[in-house]
């Protein structure tokens, strides 16, 4: 459920809640609003739900009484004061207990590789016979809620992570994880590879056990990235597991499987053919009626953006920099989602859209979202019910090449520039990637906007798309 005091301005998170409209001239204004000085969405909720409580116990007091402004300026003042100090003294509470469990974690390890962990007794070490056992359960627990404290995983991400554990613990069990090992591992492994797809959508597989789905003949597996998804998070926890005293080993390192192609040929960039199909079937639909149709395959196609980035515009993310027209590309409001500290940019508008009106469009939308018809996933974000509307037009009208997907906008965008000889650094900061220079990245601030609206007009297909968009 969205929480309407809660709201986002340059990456923090900022409680405003409105006042009775029976108090607005004690209060003397009609709002109140504060910067809860955190750009965590966990301790963001926690605080407003604090505040709402104890803001609409003081509108009730404030119907009975008759204090002054002062006074109720103080009485706010020390409602913010009190959560939010509270919250500070949260957060050095959890670094000191955080700071003492990594201090024992390590002495524990450093007993243990200098084998003197006896010297202190069996009270101290896992792995000793006879020691408390820790079940697998376990350990997923403690990753999972370490990770989510942290706000280290989104929403989609949770439920993905959630069926990897799901599936690893019907093959191996709520094991001690003292008893697990390689040979274990390999022989989970070995099962994943030959458990169907889709098990828990498909009619043919539904409800069955993993040992009745390893008897059943004729079945499509998983894919083989993901498989290789499901070992890495397995390792992962592994090695979260030993780094925290947990397991001796990561017995789960080094068991993805090989892929033998590259990684830029797992999806194939539109071609001049591609891109013409799609600006001429563009120019055949009406844009009143159905604008982001429209103008979401132009926007990826002239500026490289992913389409989630696109789907969750707002009329506020169109500014002006520096006298140019540009993209806002941020997280600014609740659901709106970037991949990474990279993805937040500022991107120049392509001069193509706002001679075919991009601006105008922009102008005509009174405020919020610029395409209205999308509405925000809880876990896929804006791009949800979009990327299936989508996808239906690109294989009806454009391809049947399943390697040719909306992310092929990207590859086609980023292999233009380079062909036209622009250098890694200007196309990474105008796509958001990283560069994986650590040089550039700490000292080297990032291109003006001028800069990238010039490596922008080299963006060339082979083909004029506005002559095509109104052919």
């Amino acid at each position: 459920m969205k929480n309407t005091y809660l709201h986002v301005r340059n990456g923090h998170f900022h409680f405003r809640m409105k006042i009775p409209k029976g108090l607005h001239e004690r209060f003397g204004h009609r709002l109140i609003r504060k910067s809860l000085k955190t750009k965590s969405l966990l301790e963001a909720q926690h605080v407003t739900n604090m505040l709402n409580v104890k803001f609409k116990t003081l509108f009730a007091q404030l119907g009975t009484d008759t204090a002054s402004k002062a006074e109720i300026r103080e009485a706010v003042s020390n409602i913010f004061h009190g959560v939010v100090n509270g919250l500070d003294e949260l957060r050095i509470e959890s670094e000191k207990i955080s700071c003492l469990a990594d201090a024992l974690s390590k002495a524990r390890q450093y007993l243990v590789d200098n084998n003197i962990e006896h010297a202190i007794g069996n009270s101290f070490s896992r792995w000793n016979d006879g020691s408390p056992k820790i079940l697998l359960s376990k350990l997923i627990e403690d990753y999972a809620k370490e990770h989510i404290n942290d706000n280290k995983w989104g929403e989609k991400t949770k439920v993905e992570f959630n069926a990897f554990f799901k599936i690893f613990l019907e093959i191996m069990g709520d094991v001690d994880i003292n008893n697990i090992d390689r040979e274990k591992i390999n022989a989970f492994k070995e099962k994943l590879l030959r458990i169907p797809a889709n098990r828990n959508k498909n009619p043919r597989y539904k409800g069955k056990s993993i040992d009745e789905l390893l008897t059943v003949n004729d079945v499509k597996p998983m894919s083989v990235s993901r498989i290789n998804k499901n070992l890495a998070v397995i390792s992962s926890m592994f090695k979260w597991g030993k780094r925290h005293g947990y397991v001796k080993d990561n017995y789960a390192e080094g068991l993805q499987i090989k892929i033998h192609h590259r990684a830029s040929d797992e999806r194939k960039a539109y071609d001049k053919d591609d891109l013409m199909k799609i600006v001429r079937k563009l120019s055949e639909m009406d844009r009143k009626i159905n604008p982001e149709e429209f103008w979401i395959p132009i926007i990826a196609m002239l500026s490289g953006m992913r389409q989630n980035e696109i789907c969750q515009l707002h009329k506020e993310d169109i500014i002006t920099r520096d006298g140019i027209h540009c993209f806002d590309i941020n997280n600014n409001h609740v659901g709106k989602k970037t991949k990474t500290l990279a993805s937040e940019r500022i991107v120049p508008i392509n001069p193509i859209l706002i001679e075919i009106g991009i601006l105008a469009y922009v102008k005509s939308i009174k405020k919020g979202q610029l395409w209205k018809a999308l509405k925000c996933h809880e876990f896929n974000g804006y791009a949800y019910l979009y990327q299936k509307r989508y996808s239906n037009f690109n294989r009806k009208y454009i391809t049947e090449d399943k390697r040719k997907v909306f992310h092929s906008y990207r590859h086609a965008f980023i292999n233009a520039l380079k062909q036209n000889g622009v250098i890694e650094q200007r196309i990474a900061e105008i796509v958001g990637h990283t560069t994986g220079s650590i040089d550039m990245e700490r000292y080297g601030k990032s291109y003006n906007p001028q800069v990238h609206l010039d490596t922008l007009k080299k963006l060339d297909y082979g083909f004029d798309i506005i002559k095509e968009l109104l052919s």
